[in-house]
């Protein structure tokens, strides 16, 4: 008998993250059901990240280890693998929480659900709205998107840090329907690469993209406001 396709494909991409994989790994293996499907895809790595993967070998249901071209490169190379009718990415040194049960019985026009993330500085909230034309208020780690749109628009490879995003303003252009959740879906450290001062460039880059060069304007004062709020604060 064919085996019922999972609700949800979660994903995990990662390169050199032997230390930081494992707390990552044990999240998903506490929530792993049969209505859920694991992909994780390595990136090569040379330190002792592939033996965690095989320590973790059954919570797994498929990995490999090759070179790719960055994350967002890995990230469309398991959604072209996932079986699940929603996807989610969680990468290494994220934590999953929770998996909605409200997924189980989504109807067919929901593209996206989105929950709150947890982080070290305090929680981020999702919206889905106007607000995404000048910073990103979509996390990815908690956002369920539905697997046939990210087919429909994989992401851009020509961004290596902020294709995700690129990707949520193109949803959001595009109007596709988005389901924001109460719920915390998992925690992310903010201390990872895109939250650099120095990636800024891109950020507009991607806003310019997607609005032109008045958005990308609007864009830059409202990083300068926000950092001129953060100096009075202090």
């Amino acid at each position: 008998m064919k085996q019922p396709s999972p609700v949800i494909t979660i994903i995990t991409v990662v390169r050199n993250a032997a230390r930081e994989i494992e707390e990552t790994f044990r999240s998903v293996a506490a929530l792993k059901t049969n209505e859920i499907e694991y992909i994780v895809i390595d990136g090569l790595s040379d330190d002792n990240t592939v033996e965690v993967i095989k320590k973790y070998a059954s919570h797994i249901d498929y990995w490999l280890s090759e070179a790719d071209s960055g994350i967002y490169d890995a990230m469309n190379k398991a959604c072209l693998l996932a079986h699940g009718t929603y996807v989610i990415h969680v990468n290494a040194g994220d934590k999953l929480l929770l998996i909605p049960p409200i997924l189980r019985s989504a109807p067919e026009n929901i593209d996206i659900y989105c929950g709150r993330v947890a982080t070290e500085q305090g929680t981020i909230i999702p919206a889905w709205n106007k607000s995404l034309y000048t910073h990103n208020t979509i996390p990815h780690q908690g956002c369920f998107y539905r697997r046939k749109v990210l087919l429909e628009r994989p992401y851009d490879l020509q961004f290596k840090i902020f294709a995700d995003y690129d990707l949520n303003l193109w949803l959001f252009r595009n109007k596709k329907t988005a389901v924001m959740l109460n719920d915390t879906i998992a925690f992310h450290s903010v201390d990872g690469i895109s939250n650099q001062p120095c990636h800024a460039t891109e950020l507009f880059r991607v806003v310019r993209h997607n609005c032109g060069k008045c958005g990308q304007f609007r864009s830059w004062i409202y990083f300068k406001l926000q950092g001129l709020q953060s100096r009075w604060k202090r």
